[in-house]
């Protein structure tokens, strides 16, 4: 199972270096995924805050990590199910990372506690995915 990390884990990983997110990037027997809204979101920051710090990310995710695009044919379908549920809880971004993961069958990495909590809260018993994983790591860690 591959791991895609969303924008907080990126983050997370390489300005706050959490030395879980690290090491689980360096035992991942697999590459690191992003989807494409995390650059998106990594180019936003660049943008708003202009430092060194946004631009070294954004540099770094783009040369080591591998973007991961959602299947047109079921990621809006899983994207809608997740808005539905979740409402404002989930932002919009982040519903779609998360569609992305779960239609991938990959493991979302995230440092956010609102959405590893809206994502699996959803009924998925009820839906053609199985429980997605969801790896939360808090920050500091």
């Amino acid at each position: 199972m591959a791991l895609l990390f969303d924008t907080s884990a990126v983050i997370g990983m390489i300005e706050r270096r959490s030395p879980t997110l690290i090491a689980l990037a360096e035992r991942a027997n697999t590459a690191i995924l992003v989807s494409p809204l995390t650059i998106g979101e990594l180019e936003h920051g660049v943008i708003i805050d202009r430092g060194p710090q946004p631009a070294e990310t954004l540099r770094l995710a783009k040369s080591s990590l591998l973007r991961e695009f959602f299947d047109p044919d079921t990621a809006p379908r899983c994207w809608a199910l997740l808005r539905a549920a979740n409402g404002r809880r989930l932002g919009v971004n982040d519903s779609w990372i998360a569609a992305t993961s779960i239609c991938g069958g990959h493991r979302l990495v995230t440092q956010d506690a609102r959405q590893a909590a809206a994502i699996t809260a959803v009924d998925w018993e009820s839906t053609p995915w199985k429980s997605p994983d969801v790896l939360h790591v808090p920050v500091g860690q």
